[in-house]
Parts: structure tokens; C-alpha cells; sequence
């Protein structure tokens, strides 16, 4: 209620990337429910896109229920982003107007990657 008061109704006839979209750096093998609670969040707080960068071996294990997200598998070791990720980040995250970064990644290099690319 608090927020309702700030947030303007959509236009009529509008297209979706007219309202911004959230590129989401999260998940591994492990913990992808993290990546895509943050995913579809974005969604539902008014994003018009949300796309979610995930570890390969996370994306093996989504759900086609998840059509509205759009899902950018990225270069992974062991359960989690390896280093070879970092480059294909930096080339997905531009013209994106927010980035979310760290849910479900763990503390290991997975979390060094988001640091670099925030």
C-alpha cells in the first residue's frame, strides 16, 4: 500500500520493453529456485523483461512452466558460473536496465563472477 500510491498504471497498447528490463545473475546446480523467484519478481514489480543468467548445469534443470522468463545459460563448473562466463556476461547485461546479482551462487568464485560483473 505504501508503494501503490507511486507506481503509474501501464499505458494502453504498449509494448513491453517500454517498461525495462532486469537481467538476473543467480543460481547454481543446487539452489535455482533462488534465480527464479528473483526472475519472476521482476516481473511481477513491473519489468517488462527479465532474463536469467544461470550456470548451464542449473538450466538442464528448469521447468518449461517458466515461459515468461527468458533464460541465458552461461559457461559453468562444477555446480556453479565458471570464469569463462564473465565475458558472455558483460555482453548480455548491456542495455539492461537493472541487474540482480547473487541469489542461490553460493561464496565461491560463482560469487567473485557477480562481484565483477556489478
Amino acid at each position: 500500500e505504501v508503494f501503490k500510491s507511486q507506481l503509474r498504471p501501464r499505458e494502453k497498447n504498449t509494448y513491453k520493453n517500454k517498461y525495462g528490463h532486469v537481467l538476473t545473475l543467480a543460481s547454481s546446480r543446487k539452489k535455482l529456485g533462488a534465480g527464479l523467484l528473483t526472475a519472476r519478481a521482476a516481473l511481477r514489480a513491473g519489468a517488462g523483461l527479465s532474463t536469467l543468467a544461470l550456470p548451464e548445469c542449473a538450466y538442464e534443470k528448469v521447468d518449461p512452466k517458466y515461459a515468461e522468463i527468458m533464460f541465458e545459460p552461461l559457461a559453468s563448473q562444477g555446480d556453479f558460473f565458471s570464469i569463462e562466463a564473465l565475458s558472455s556476461l558483460k555482453n548480455l547485461a548491456k542495455n539492461k536496465k537493472v541487474l540482480a546479482c547473487g541469489p542461490g551462487m553460493g561464496t565461491d568464485l560463482s560469487l567473485e563472477i557477480g562481484r565483477a560483473s556489478c
